[in-house]
């Protein structure tokens, strides 16, 4: 069985995004020039475009366990990016045991359940997303080496190591939370430094949709990712919803 996949990786993808890399990248190594025809935003807010993002342990087991949940919103006129993390055991109603965890299930013949989708725009009614994406331990463990490792410290932590960690907190939801809000934290500086030249990224790119699943076509994505001004450390917010009873 592979590990756990969490919402770190998805953040690169971000990332990356914002400053260009991935479009530069699949143009240089497939020598092609992706340029499709934009479509509308699903949201009538032309003022930010809003991300969410769900990170599971495994697409190959038929109940994927949800071990992140975050929303990444491009706040297009202040020109940065607050990324908020949801507490997957967040209780859809107080007075019932059921969470987002509980009721999350994803197929690829159904896709994500509508009572997860239902569940998650009640809890959080003041964000909608306006794309989505889904990735697994294995994406998530590339992207963090792709990337160079987490910083802490004096050493980086491997793409395997954070997945080590975050295993042990599997069932402790807050504490995980916090732990990815500061492995989050330590990635800006990184990331917004990284050198898109020095490797390749098709790879990556090949792991689509078996490792990540996307709601738009990775085309799409990519023209979307161009709109994006370049971001400066502090333009990036990180914040959490406080889980029931703080």
């Amino acid at each position: 069985m592979r590990h756990r996949a969490y919402l770190i990786a998805i953040i690169i993808i971000l990332f990356c995004f914002s400053l260009g890399i991935l479009s530069t990248l699949v143009n240089r190594d497939r020598e092609t020039t992706i340029t499709p025809t934009p479509k509308p935003s699903p949201s009538p807010d032309q003022t930010r475009r809003t991300l969410l993002i769900l990170g599971i342990d495994t697409f190959d087991e038929p109940a994927p366990t949800l071990m992140a949940i975050w929303y990444i919103i491009h706040r297009i006129p202040e020109g940065e990016v607050v990324l908020f993390g949801v507490p997957v055991d967040h209780r859809i109603n107080a007075s019932e045991a059921v969470t987002l965890r509980s009721i999350f299930s994803y197929t690829v013949e159904e896709g994500i359940s509508e009572d997860f989708m239902d569940g998650l725009a009640k809890a959080v009614p003041h964000i909608r997303q306006n794309y989505w994406a889904i990735m697994d331990e294995t994406f998530f463990e590339a992207l963090v080496d792709f990337v160079g490792g987490v910083p802490v410290g004096d050493r980086n932590l491997s793409g395997m190591d954070v997945v080590s960690v975050q295993r042990l907190m599997k069932d402790n939801p807050d504490v995980l939370l916090q732990f990815q809000a500061e492995m989050l934290s330590s990635l800006r500086s990184p990331v917004l430094m990284f050198d898109p030249t020095t490797v390749q990224v098709g790879p990556l790119w090949d792991m689509i949709p078996e490792n990540c699943v996307l709601s738009e076509e990775k085309a799409q994505l990519l023209f979307i990712a161009r709109q994006v001004s370049p971001l400066t450390e502090d333009a990036i917010r990180i914040e959490l919803m406080p889980s029931v009873g703080d």
